[in-house]
């Protein structure tokens, strides 16, 4: 009998390691994007923002694997950023304004990851003319936006000609291995004991 009820509580602890850590374990999700700027010509900006929601939690975003035409003038920076193109980006939310805007060569594609952690805040994709203010291609009318990722939300692509989503995929969180091996440890205590 003894034998019996050790197997039944080994069998219910392993389920509820498993329901613990796929629960517990969050994704981040990491995107491939492609943003095609034909049909224009010259200078151009691309305007790239993370900016924090309300209530918003810290949150982060890596852009990595740049590729594309930078143009001549330097970027500009604001709030919340470190690196440069076409190196990597991190961004925080730590402010309510996270912003680089990076002069290129408008005609071709450019392409890149990115990685989102977090909740509650949003990264926008922007595209401007050699002037800074006009906006190119078929932005959202109210952000000037052509791409939005929410954390936590449904992203938006304003301007699907323009950008696409070449890849999207589910990264683990760090802290899922740790909650696996904590759920292992506890079941093999208690295999031990029977």
């Amino acid at each position: 009998m003894t034998t019996h009820l050790c197997q039944v509580a080994r069998h219910w602890i392993a389920a509820a390691a498993l329901c613990l850590v796929a629960g517990a374990s969050t994704a981040a999700p990491h995107y491939h994007l492609s943003l095609q700027t034909d049909g224009y010509a010259g200078t151009g900006w691309l305007d790239l923002q993370f900016n924090p929601g309300f209530d918003a939690a810290p949150a982060t975003a890596v852009l990595s694997n740049f590729s594309g035409m930078l143009g001549s003038e330097p970027a500009q920076e604001e709030g919340g950023v470190s690196g440069a193109l076409p190196g990597t980006l991190a961004f925080v939310n730590s402010t309510p304004f996270n912003d680089v805007f990076q002069s290129i060569q408008l005609g071709g594609v450019f392409e890149f990851d990115l990685d989102l952690t977090g909740s509650s805040s949003v990264f926008s994709v922007g595209l401007y003319g050699a002037d800074m203010m006009t906006a190119l291609g078929n932005p959202d009318p109210f952000t000037n936006s052509l791409a939005v990722f929410n954390l936590g939300q449904d992203n938006e692509i304003a301007d699907p000609q323009r950008v696409s989503v070449a890849s999207r995929s589910d990264v683990p969180e760090p802290a899922s291995p740790w909650l696996l091996a904590v759920a292992l440890g506890a079941l093999g205590c208690v295999r031990r004991r029977c």
